[in-house]
């Protein structure tokens, strides 16, 4: 063997590339010499599909408990395991039963790092395996559809939520599906916890978004409260006694399903000068645009000292359409408007996405207010890329090409834009930009670009990479035109 093969460095190089592949060539390296059994049984055994490898090394064993020394070499490389599979192994002694959930629970995995729960598939819960004193990563996914195990897993889900709030490592924590209120209960008490998903079905939701906003160092969270009312929430939180900065007093980023009256309660009561990045999905059914008037109020009074990053998803379907107020004409009551974000005004954001299946209704003179609300804008997205093809084509947009030129003036920053206009409209070879650093855009229409257009995308936006030009089968070799002349090789 070369000696260069016997370099620590360069072996652990070759056998992180051997293992993008597959770990069949790993199993070959660790039976080929001493040398290499190690790190190559390290990585074979880092990340398990499910507990069956483990379960399978004590299976024949005598021993009431997997503490045999075989079982433990391996055990101790083990770093990630998904619990996904229903095991064909049947160790009684080593399943954890919900009999069992009062009692101490032994782990046999002592450097297990992250462990996956899927609950709908797994079969004897093996709880051993999916507790660690350095673990930092949980994911319990107890699924939405009801069986004779849904309240035995949320019992389980719970018994380990409770183990977990001693484990001083624990970071990030996702629970999902129908749960019970013990296991929300338990949360709170993970005091360590910086990153919470919670998508759960469970009457109590209400009650634990308060005890999870004393989590002192928690800065992400991801959540739907779609079992949240809006004014029991703000009465828990009077009678919890609970003071606003001391309520998500290190969130910094936020993902949220609500309707309007939960977001303003919540904007309302949350800690200032903290919260970053608002990420807010529209609970179903999704209201008009309107309807969040008073919640953008809320967000525009009490987050705009730090709040540079903002995304409204609001996904109203075609039932939704066909029930909206027939007394107003669709482009008023389901497009958002300029009045309906003017609210957000005043907010120093950086990153704005509307993500909506309509199109704004905006004009070029609204783009150019919009511009001057938002003048340190580096990302800009006004509708889904898609939108026009959920209106009636009767329907016209207003925004011409005048609208490009206001934001690459008005936001110098910019570098990744979406919007739909008419593109057959002319823009003055005057309003040119130079130098200007944006390097992905997205234009929506239905007509093919005028060829003024080309010749102002290529001039103004010499970084661009990336042009996502019209719609794709409306008049395609026109935009094909557009993209091999202002993008740099541009492949068809």
């Amino acid at each position: 063997m070369h000696k260069a093969l016997l370099i620590d460095e360069l072996i652990q190089l070759l056998f992180d590339i051997c293992l993008e592949d597959s770990k069949g060539t790993l199993c070959y390296l660790a039976r080929c010499c001493k040398a290499w059994k190690d790190p190559a049984l390290d990585r074979i055994w880092r990340r398990l599909p499910s507990a069956a490898p483990l379960l399978a090394l004590v299976q024949d064993s005598e021993n009431a408990e997997p503490t045999t020394p075989v079982f433990t070499s391996y055990a101790n490389r083990v770093r990630h395991v998904t619990h996904q599979q229903a095991s064909s192994c049947d160790v009684p002694s080593f399943s954890c039963n919900v009999s069992d959930y009062e009692q101490t629970l032994k782990t046999y995995l002592s450097k297990l790092a992250s462990v996956r729960v899927d609950y709908s598939s797994t079969g004897t819960l093996h709880s051993h395996l999916m507790i660690s004193p350095r673990l930092q990563r949980m994911e319990l996914d107890l699924g939405f559809r009801r069986s004779t195990r849904t309240s035995s897993n949320a019992l389980h889900a719970s018994f380990l939520l409770k183990e977990a709030a001693a484990i001083a490592s624990l970071e990030r924590l996702s629970v999902r599906g129908i749960t019970c209120p013990a296991a929300l209960d338990n949360i709170s008490s993970v005091k360590t916890l910086r990153a919470l998903c919670l998508h759960v079905s469970c009457p109590s939701m209400t009650t634990a978004l308060i005890s999870i906003g004393t989590l002192p160092a928690l800065t992400e969270l991801n959540i739907h409260t779609g079992h949240v009312s809006a004014d029991a929430f703000t009465q828990a939180f009077e009678d919890k006694r609970l003071n606003r900065s001391s309520f998500f007093p290190s969130l910094t980023t936020l993902k949220i399903r609500a309707s309007p009256q939960v977001l303003e309660a919540l904007a309302s009561l949350l800690a200032q000068h903290t919260l970053k990045d608002l990420s807010i999905e529209a609970e179903q059914p999704v209201g008009p645009p309107s309807s969040w008037l008073s919640a953008f109020q809320a967000i525009s009074s009490n987050l705009s000292d730090t709040l540079d990053a903002l995304t409204i998803e609001h996904s109203i379907d075609s039932i939704e359409l066909e029930q909206a107020d027939d007394t107003l004409p669709p482009a008023k009551s389901c497009h958002f408007t300029l009045e309906n974000l003017r609210p957000l005004s005043n907010l120093p954001l950086r990153r704005f996405v509307l993500d909506s299946l309509l199109p704004p209704d905006m004009t070029d003179s609204d783009i150019v207010e919009l511009a001057k609300w938002w003048p340190r804008l580096e990302h800009l997205e006004l509708g889904h890329p898609d939108a026009l093809n959920s209106v009636d084509e009767q329907w016209h947009i207003k925004a011409t090409p005048s609208s490009l030129v206001s934001l690459a003036s008005g936001c110098r920053n910019l570098e990744r834009l979406v919007l739909s206009i008419d593109a057959s409209h002319d823009v003055s070879r005057s309003t040119s930009l130079r130098n200007h650093p944006l390097s992905h855009l997205t234009i929506g229409s239905r007509l093919p670009p005028h060829q003024s257009v080309e010749e102002f995308v290529r001039l103004s936006f010499p970084s661009l990479t990336e042009f996502h030009p019209g719609l794709e089968d409306l008049h395609a070799d026109c935009w094909r035109n557009v993209c091999s002349s202002v993008v740099t090789n541009y492949d068809n």
